[in-house]
Parts: structure tokens; sequence; C-alpha cells
């Protein structure tokens, strides 16, 4: 069985800014196999339908296309321009419920789809909803009917002002304004107090302390991660390192970010090498979690730092991991691979958890 990755949701096709939106999605998917091995320059059939409501709801559309994947594994398609099946691309509001995309996948390139993912559509496509401003106003003040006299900006210009005081002999009640600025003791110094900050409590000196809601804090670190020989499939470099007692509350975020020094000996038949963060084995969400060292970068050491974030992590403890593979090469080498986020001054890794406080 052939598994698909979705690697980019949908992004919204322009020919110019003040062109018709199109009525158009690009999409793109990366095809493996069973053994992770990717599925390329093989022709594949797909079908795509964009359901409301649910992952499970209504196909408002669908259409079937055939693709042919390139030398990285990836297929590229334009929702929108395929074989229709059913329902009308052009007529879907946008800005009614949620929409998700459902992709079913025929690795042979025929329409046996043993391959289905279905994923939300976020905040991106929606821009294909901006077609109801295209006649709308035009921006131009003089095309406006009714029009208000506009204010000059000078203060003289305006009626019913009222005076200006010059001195505070000039108001009616000066009682409020201070003339003495001691208190009771006369000593400037004995309201300082000293705040300090111990994961999500905050400490106030010779008073009560304050729970922070939302976010909790861990913090550790990874000394002399190692990876003899890298290739174009993320493998682990060095040892797991487990947090306990990290992950508090169900539903929360985690954000994992690590900070420290990075070396690749040497690369061949590749652009670069790609780390990624993991916890408990799983992917950060797309977009976050990755860092690539790339040509004159090769053979030096680097002190960078990177953010991931994951959902669906259990409560309890956590299993922190980094994992690296070269990228632009199918058969490229990545040797010599050593990473330290910990021992020396700067280098850590941090894990923060948000979540919503219970009423």
């Amino acid at each position: 069985m052939k598994r698909l990755f979705i690697i980019l949701t949908a992004v919204l096709l322009t020919a110019n800014l003040l062109a018709q939106t199109p009525e158009k999605m690009s999409y793109q998917a990366v095809v493996r196999n069973s053994d992770n091995s990717l599925v390329i320059n093989t022709q594949v059939g797909m079908q795509i339908s964009i359901l409301q409501g649910s992952a499970s709801g209504t196909a408002l559309y669908v259409e079937t296309q055939t693709a042919t994947t390139n030398a990285n594994g990836l297929v590229s398609i334009e929702i929108g321009s395929g074989i229709v099946e059913n329902g009308d691309f052009s007529t879907i509001d946008w800005s009614n419920n949620t929409y998700f995309i459902k992709t079913e996948t025929d690795p042979t390139g025929g329409t046996n789809y043993t391959i289905t993912g279905v994923s939300q559509l976020l905040s991106v496509p929606y821009a294909l909803h901006a077609k109801t401003a295209e006649n709308t106003f035009s921006g131009d003040y003089n095309d406006l009917s009714n029009q208000p006299d506009l204010f000059s900006g000078e203060y003289n210009d305006l009626n019913n002002t009222p005076a200006i005081p010059e001195n505070t002999s000039d108001l009616n009640n000066d009682s409020g304004f201070i003339t003495d600025a001691n208190d009771a003791d006369a000593d400037v110094t004995n309201e300082i107090q000293e705040l300090s900050l111990s994961n999500d409590t905050l400490f106030i000196e010779s008073a009560n302390s304050i729970k922070l809601p939302g976010v909790k804090i861990s913090k550790g670190g990874f000394c002399h991660l190692t990876l003899e020989e890298a290739n174009n499939m993320y493998q682990q470099v060095g040892y797991d390192l487990i947090l306990s007692s990290v992950k508090s509350h169900d539903g929360s975020l985690l954000e994992v970010t690590i900070q420290g020094h990075f070396y690749v000996s040497s690369l061949s038949s590749a652009n670069g090498i790609e780390f990624q963060l993991r916890v408990n084995g799983q992917e950060p969400m797309m977009g976050t979690g990755t860092v690539s060292l790339k040509g004159s970068m090769i053979g030096k050491l680097h002190f960078l730092s990177f953010t991931g974030y994951f959902e669906n992590i259990p409560e309890g403890s956590i299993t922190v991991s980094l994992h690296a593979k070269v990228v632009g090469g199918a058969s490229g080498v990545a040797n010599g691979i050593a990473v330290n986020s910990g021992c020396y001054p700067g280098n850590y890794f941090t894990v923060k958890e948000y979540y919503a406080e219970s009423e």
C-alpha cells in the first residue's frame, strides 16, 4: 500500500493584480510506497472532492485528474481544471461554512483509488471569496455620492471649539493635580518589590504568587548527537531525550524550540541536508520544525535555532528526537553529522505547552 503525504494545502493563483480571480487552486502532494520510498516519475490517477462542513461532509464538487510524479515523488495539479464528475467549482460559496479537500489516489494511474486523505482548507484558499469585491468601491473618493465636507486639519476650521487652558489656574477645578509626590512615609524605595518567574508561576517578593494561565515551560538539552551518514530518507541523529510530566492538558499545543551547534562534514549529489524535530516520533505541523544546511555551510560549524509545533500528543512524558535527510538529490549522501544542543552555554531546547484554562 502506498501513502500520500500532503505538503501544500492550497494556494490561490492570480494572473495579475487587476485580473479576475481564477477558479483554480494549486495543489501538491508527495507519494511514498509502503517502505517509505518515493514513487518517482510515475503516472497516478487522482480524484479530488471539496467537502462542506466536516471531513465526512457533502461533496459539493468532484473532479478527476491524471498527473505524473517528478524525480522527488512530487505531484502537482490545479484543482478546478480536471474532468468534472459532480458540481461546479465556480459556484462554491467559500464564506459559507468550513471546507475540506478529500484526495483519492491510484498509484497505477487508473481509477482504483487505494489512497485516501482529507485535510481542512485554512484561510489561504478563501482568497477566492475576494472575487465578490470586483464590482465594489473603486477606492477613488470622487466616485462616492453624498460626499461630506472634509476636515482641513486646522483646529481653527472646526465649529464650536472649546477654549484650551494654558495654565492650571485656568481650570475650574484644579484639586486633582498632584503637588507633592511623597506618600505618608516619604520613602520612595519601600514599595519596590522583586518579581521572579518559575515555569507558569509569577512570584512577588514578600507577597503572593500568581499562576499564569495558558502556558507551561520545560527545558532540556542534547549532548553530542551524531549520525555517520544520511541519505534522502529521514534518519534519527543520536539518541532520544525523554522529558517526564511535560504534557499535562488534553487538547493543548506543544511548541518545541532547539538551539545549538550543527555540523556536516561533507555532502555529495545533493543540494543540502535538512534537520527535523519530532515528538513521540510524530512529525511537526506543516511549515514548522525544520532547518537546512546548504552550499557553503557544509564543513563549517553553525549556531542555529528553529521551532516545531505539535498537536494530539498524549498527556504525560514525551520523547524528543532529531532527524536528518539530504535534499535535492535522490542518491545524495551527507557524512559526519554532529549536533550539540546542551552541555555548553546557549545550547538548549525548550518545550512550551499552550492550553486553555478551565472555567
